[in-house]
């Protein structure tokens, strides 16, 4: 398997060095296992409760838009990133999350549950993207968001055929039983890494920070998106594509093979980061980091907009796994360039991330209200095709950029 390739290649290379890493990957898995279980239901949840696709579009959204608001909150008042501090505040309120969702029968009740999952994406987000940048050279960055976003893919790859055995057996109570053992093996491997990497942060030159008010805090983001704006933008690209799979992934019609076809569809969607992402180092170290990541959105989305050509569920299933493969790559390639980014400019660390991830939750704010929308107009399959042709032309816009540096 390329992705056990990919850890025996870094364990070689760096040795002890990247033990911590390895914990931190670990601590993901089990962590996305959880997140994948809880949103494999959550569409199916919301649908069976009497709610159109439209209608669970925009609460689906609604915790993008809290992840939107608690991005300036984190960068405005938070001025000391530090992992184990944002991923001990992740614990306590992602565990709140799957209790709103089995208790939820009206759109207020939805609502709350969607806000605790906006506040948790951004503390995961956050967090991820402080301990790469910290704990790891810039040299590496791309090669361990490979790491990371790998056994992240892994835990997503998993989750839905979980996921489907249990809706197949009929049993969404031992589904949320088994999420929240995922989630507590995830909390033990932070604590084991919160001891392990007191010692191992690799040192980056801090600069000095004066306190802003608001008005400028506001003035830094819109200038710093500008100048970030291609980056963003395949950001906010790949969060949409994201956001459509797993809104309308559970859902995808083909009762024939009932529960069975959709997780297969999402396993599709989710193994190819398995399986490619250790290619992401060498591809960004001959290609560039940007250039690669634009290059395999047009190819995914080109693949994607083709789904609607076809009934058969296995040729479904591959359109899937072709244009994730594409797609694989383009996460780590950009994560990379914004790790490198904050390598650069530390003291925007706060700022950079907060502007990455605001663009990441408009996609998902975007996606599944569009994704609702077309899909009880045109149907889902036609949705899928809209999504794909509206992406490969936002990423041959821009391949057409040259690098910019960033100076903030």
């Amino acid at each position: 398997m390329p992705t056990l390739h990919h850890l025996v290649r870094h364990i070689q290379t760096y040795g002890n060095e990247h033990r911590g890493l390895y914990l931190f990957a670990t601590c993901i898995f089990f962590l996305i296992l959880f997140d994948g279980i809880v949103s494999y239901m959550l569409p199916v949840i919301i649908t069976e409760r009497g709610f159109s696709t439209t209608t669970m579009g925009f609460i689906i959204s609604a915790s993008s838009i809290v992840g939107a608001l608690f991005d300036f909150i984190l960068s405005r008042f938070i001025h000391r990133v530090d992992f184990r501090r944002l991923f001990f505040a992740m614990f306590a309120v992602v565990a709140l999350y799957p209790l709103f969702i089995l208790h939820a029968y009206t759109i207020g009740a939805f609502l709350l549950a969607m806000a605790f999952w906006g506040i948790y994406f951004d503390l995961y987000v956050f967090s991820t993207f402080d301990y790469v940048s910290r704990y790891t050279k810039k040299e590496e960055h791309a090669s361990s968001f490979g790491v990371v976003q790998g056994f992240a893919s892994l835990g997503g790859l998993v989750a839905p055929l979980v996921a489907g055995a249990a809706i197949f057996k009929g049993s969404s109570t031992d589904l949320f039983v088994a999420a929240w053992v995922a989630l507590g093996i995830s909390f033990l491997c932070f604590l084991a890494l919160a001891f392990y990497s007191q010692e191992t942060k690799v040192p980056v030159i801090q600069e000095a920070k004066k306190k802003k008010g608001m008005l400028s805090e506001l003035l830094l983001w819109v200038r710093i998106g500008k100048i970030l704006r291609r980056p963003v933008l395949l950001t906010f690209c790949l969060h949409l594509f994201n956001a459509v799979f797993w809104t309308l992934g559970p859902l995808y019609p083909h009762v024939q093979t009932g529960g069975l076809f959709n997780a297969l569809l999402l396993v599709s969607y989710g193994l190819p980061v398995v399986l490619t992402g250790w290619l992401a180092g060498p591809l960004t170290k001959r290609f560039g980091k940007k250039r690669v990541a634009f290059s395999s959105l047009i190819a995914g989305s080109l693949t994607i907009s083709s789904i609607s050509l076809f009934s058969n569920p296995g040729l479904i299933i591959l359109v899937s796994f072709v244009a994730s493969t594409f797609i694989a790559l383009a996460w780590p390639s950009i994560s990379g360039a914004y790790a490198d980014y904050i390598s650069e400019t530390p003291s925007r660390e706060e700022e950079i991330e907060g502007v990455q991830d605001f663009f990441g939750n408009g996609g998902y704010v975007v996606g599944p209200i569009a994704a609702g929308f077309f899909a009880d107009v045109v149907g889902i399959p036609m949705t899928f095709t809209i999504f794909g042709i509206f992406c490969a032309c936002i990423g041959a816009y821009l391949s057409l950029g040259a690098k910019q540096p960033i100076t903030v």
